[in-house]
This record gives structure tokens, sequence and C-alpha cells, in this order.
């Protein structure tokens, strides 16, 4: 009897690392795919200029074009409904938040660029940090919790990442 009792807690131990297993590479998948449309939100936002501003020789980014173009991609990526809530298909199981930096000739000397160029930008939820040199759109996605159906006491599950796009051909005149 000793050694079956011995056995059931074996099979429920592993049964149970498996299962955390399966979750956390879960986890590990939705983190990356979340980093990545952080990045490629950032990239599309930063493809809108003001050609006004450009004309005059400023570089200053169309921030509502921009902002559109980022939640299209957003929404599409991570399969959710204009409302940033999750589609039935969607890893997501809360909606999900995002926030949109812009660095531009218009805003160089406001926080956290107070003296212009270069500047050193953190991002204090995820400690993203960059120096920032050139016109950046910087993206942070806030994906609620992950989905784990065992979670360990202290354990972080939070899917929060930041991507950035920088035009660093670009010249700045000073």
């Amino acid at each position: 009897m000793k050694w079956f009792i011995m056995g059931a807690v074996m099979v429920v131990l592993c049964m149970t690392f498996t299962v955390f297993q399966a979750d956390f590479d879960m986890h590990e998948l939705q983190t990356e795919q979340v980093k990545f449309t952080a990045q490629e939100a950032a990239a599309a936002a930063a493809q809108y200029m003001d050609p006004e501003a450009y004309a005059d020789g400023r570089f200053v980014f169309n921030r509502e074009e921009g902002i559109q173009a980022a939640e299209a991609l957003i929404r599409q990526n991570l399969k959710l409904d204009p409302d940033f809530m999750p589609l039935r298909n969607s890893y997501a199981s809360e909606q999900v938040t995002y926030t949109i930096e812009f660095f531009d000739d218009d805003s160089v000397n406001q926080a956290p660029c107070l003296s212009g160029y270069p500047c050193l930008y953190v991002q204090h939820i995820s400690q993203y940090t960059l120096a920032i040199t050139h016109p950046t759109v910087i993206v942070s996605i806030d994906a609620g919790e992950a989905q784990y159906s065992l979670r360990l006491p202290g354990m972080d599950t939070t899917v929060y990442r930041t991507g950035a796009h920088e035009w660093k051909g670009y010249n700045f005149i000073t």
C-alpha cells in the first residue's frame, strides 16, 4: 500500500510539472509575440510624418496617423476587438492596454530629452532603457496576466513588453 501511495504522489507531481511547463512555454511564446508586436507597432507609427514640418526642415511625426497604424497592428497581431478586448482565439484573457511615445523635433526639449539629443529613456515598469539619439517612437504593451493553471507564490506572470523604432538616417538641423 505504501508503494502505491508513493507511486500516486509521483504521478501527481509529474502531471503538475508537465502542466506548469506547458503553461510556462505558452507564456514565453506570448511574451515574444507581444515584444514583436510592440516593435512592429512602433515601426508602423514611425512611418507617418508631418509633411509640412518636413518641408520646413524639421522631422515631426504625424501622431494621429501613427497611433491609428499602431493600434491596427496591435489589434491584428494580438487578436483583439476594436476595444482591445481579446477575441475567442486570443491568448490574452483581459483588455490589452498600450502606451505610445513620440520623440521628434517638436518634443526634443521635453522630458526625458530636456537638453536635446542624446537623452536616456527608461520605461519604469519594464526597465526598458534606450539612448535616444534620433527621432524615435516607443510602444509599450500590457497584455495582462499570463494564463497559468498553477501559480507559484511570488511569480510574476505579467506580459508587458516595450519596443522602439528610430530614424537613424535623419540629420538634425541645429
